[in-house]
């Protein structure tokens, strides 16, 4: 009897603890009606009598968070959009071009001193080619059929092996895909890399407007928002207490990525190396534009400063083709950097001055019938914070030019251009490049894949490899049978 009460008595505080704090992490309806009235927002309760007494708790946290000053300056945005960048502007010209041994001996040296740790921005979903899941979980690789994540994992992991050492990942997820990504991880056991060498952070959220600048329910008891987008990254990333962890273990400089960019190198020595020698803020690659017309922003210089370009916001002068057939303005930005930690922490402290941009879209909403639907068509404004947006805020940059074929293959349409079969080709083709740079023989015109340790070989694979041809077999460890 006496257990009986003891259990029951302690079932009680656990509910009494979770009722106060839903009471004291939340407004009251009261404050919360008062709140979105200041605002002209109080339609988003007009299905408050429908929602059970969870849902109404999720309500009043939404309306808790909701930043008015952030969302008058949303509103402003529809009106006042901004002015972006424009003439007159300057083509770069202080471009270094990749295959700079000083660059690349640095940067291995500091990787092997375990003074760098590398950022995958991975919040996005995989709508655009037709799956729900995170878009690092879709699969890529030719034969494995390895996914983004394992992918990368796996290079953080032969990276680790040659420098001889646990390197530093730190992966960016949302709300709508962090728990999906992280059991991913788990029930996979992250891939072979010790849990201690992968964190996760996850991005905020910043609501969408509908065409009159008004807020709107993708749900009864949930306001139609999105992820704030991938400015925000050095931000969050440094309130999550990663980046004070990373500065105690000595790590000086972060390679930043997307989790898309399938080519992408996550210790990417040459550039980690250039931000050291040429003591910047930050060190970033680029590619040389296909044509006037490619869906990449474009690298200008304006008033001393680097700024990128949104291809949707292209001028006339940034189109323009010399005399011999080459782009006044060939720099393409590919979103790979490397930063220094310490402009990291500045540009945390000063989150607040970068500006937001918002894009017409197509999103979620909840309809008449109250059925959460997606739109046919672009309804709403979607708000984001974009990386390069901090680039005005550093003292140096330092820019390298870098073959479109060894660092950038995106995966983002079902279809066509940057779709999974030329994402294919193009990890094909460097995985024939890197096999005949280890091996100084040509490989055969077939698909084969080639374990991450390729990418990253001891100097006791480059000595087992030296002179040797292509094996039958479609996936390429690092050593098979030493005895052939």
């Amino acid at each position: 009897m006496i257990r009986l009460f003891t259990v029951s008595l302690f079932v009680v505080i656990i509910l009494l603890v979770i009722f106060f704090s839903y009471k004291d992490s939340a407004l009251s309806y009261k404050e919360a009606e008062e709140k979105l009235l200041s605002i002209g927002q109080v339609h988003l309760l007009k299905d408050w009598d429908n929602l059970n007494p969870k849902e109404q708790q999720e309500m009043l946290l939404q309306i808790q968070n909701l930043d008015a000053s952030v969302f008058l300056a949303q509103q402003d945005l529809i009106e006042h959009p901004l002015p972006g960048i424009k003439e007159p502007v300057n083509p770069l010209t202080n471009i270094a071009h990749s295959g700079n041994q000083e660059y690349i001996s640095r940067g291995k040296q500091l990787i092997r001193e375990g003074k760098a740790g590398c950022i995958i921005v991975a919040g996005g979903q995989g709508s655009r080619l037709r799956s729900d899941q995170p878009k690092g979980m879709f699969d890529v690789t030719v034969i494995k059929h390895k996914s983004l994540f394992q992918l990368f994992a796996e290079k953080t992991l032969a990276a680790s092996i040659q420098a001889g050492l646990p390197l530093q990942l730190a992966i960016m997820t949302s709300p709508g895909n962090h728990k999906d990504t992280v059991t991913y991880f788990k029930d996979n056991h992250y891939f072979h890399l010790n849990e201690d060498q992968i964190s996760f952070f996850t991005q905020t959220e910043l609501p969408f407007l509908d065409s009159n600048g008004n807020l709107f329910l993708e749900r009864q008891n949930k306001i139609a928002q999105g992820p704030n987008g991938n400015g925000g990254v050095l931000k969050h990333f440094f309130d999550s207490g990663i980046w004070s962890d990373w500065y105690q273990r000595g790590i000086s400089y972060i390679f930043f990525m997307f989790i898309d960019n399938a080519l992408a190198d996550p210790f990417d020595a040459e550039l980690i190396g250039s931000n050291d020698i040429e003591k910047s803020d930050a060190a970033m690659k680029c590619i040389e534009r296909i044509n006037p017309e490619e869906k990449l922003g474009v690298m200008v210089e304006k008033d001393g400063k680097i700024h990128v370009v949104e291809y949707s916001e292209l001028f006339p002068e940034l189109m323009v083709i010399n005399d011999d057939g080459k782009l006044k303005y060939p720099c393409g930005h590919i979103g790979l950097y490397s930063f220094n930690m310490d402009f990291v922490k500045q540009i945390a402290m000063h989150y607040d001055e970068i500006p937001i941009h918002n894009t017409w879209k197509a999103v979620k909403y909840l309809n008449a019938d109250n059925l959460t639907v997606m739109s046919a068509q672009p309804i709403a404004w979607k708000y984001e914070k974009l990386i390069f947006d901090i680039l005005p805020y550093a003292q140096k940059v330092n820019v390298i030019m870098s073959p479109r074929e060894c660092c950038f293959g995106p995966l983002k349409n079902e279809k066509g251009p940057d779709s999974l079969s030329e994402v294919q080709k193009a990890l094909q083709a460097r995985d024939k490049k890197i096999f005949e740079e280890i091996s100084g023989t040509t490989p055969p015109d077939r698909p084969f894949e080639l374990s991450p340790q390729f990418y990253y070989p001891t100097l006791e694979m480059v000595e087992f490899w030296k002179g040797k041809k292509l094996p039958e077999t479609h996936y390429i460890e690092p050593f098979l049978d030493k005895s052939s």
